[in-house]
């Protein structure tokens, strides 16, 4: 994730993932599926529910999973995923779900009269990450998720 401009910080869990939801904004959440303890859909729906307390707009989500048959996809993506990014994950793919959820996040701000395009200030808040995605392919390590910032000028 270093080729994409990415800055790393790790947490434990899903449940980590929402205590750092509360106290930080997000430009984007890589989630994997199968994440142990809470997988990513309920991390996503959890997500969901603290933004909408926070009064925050709901988060812009990737997906991180193996199954990646057409109807599972169309499953994550009506559960609120902006995108699915199969394993093993390859660095194209994950840098265009990424951009996905930038361009969907300065959409929502220009609707909101904030005007910020996706190429200007874009990555001024953090992504959070399975931490799979830093490891290549679909190995898990023992635990945890990560958080990561984007840098405009690393492409």
């Amino acid at each position: 994730l270093q080729a994409l401009g990415v800055e790393t910080v790790i947490v434990a869990d899903g449940e980590a993932a929402l205590d750092r939801y509360r106290s930080e904004r997000f430009d984007a959440v890589l989630l994997d599926i199968a994440m142990p303890g809470m997988d990513g859909v309920q991390t996503l729906e959890a997500l969901s529910g603290l933004a909408a307390s926070l009064h925050r707009p709901p988060p812009r989500a990737v997906a991180v999973t193996a199954n990646v048959m057409t109807h599972q996809v169309e499953e994550y993506l009506g559960c609120g995923f902006t995108a699915v990014v199969a394993k093993p994950i390859r660095m194209e793919m994950l840098g265009q779900a990424l951009w996905q959820c930038l361009d969907r996040s300065a959409q929502a701000d220009a609707r909101v009269g904030r005007g910020r395009a996706p190429a200007e200030n874009a990555f001024d808040r953090p992504v959070a990450c399975p931490h799979c995605c830093a490891r290549g392919g679909n190995r898990r390590p023992k635990g945890g998720n990560m958080v990561e910032r984007l840098d405009p000028t690393a492409r």
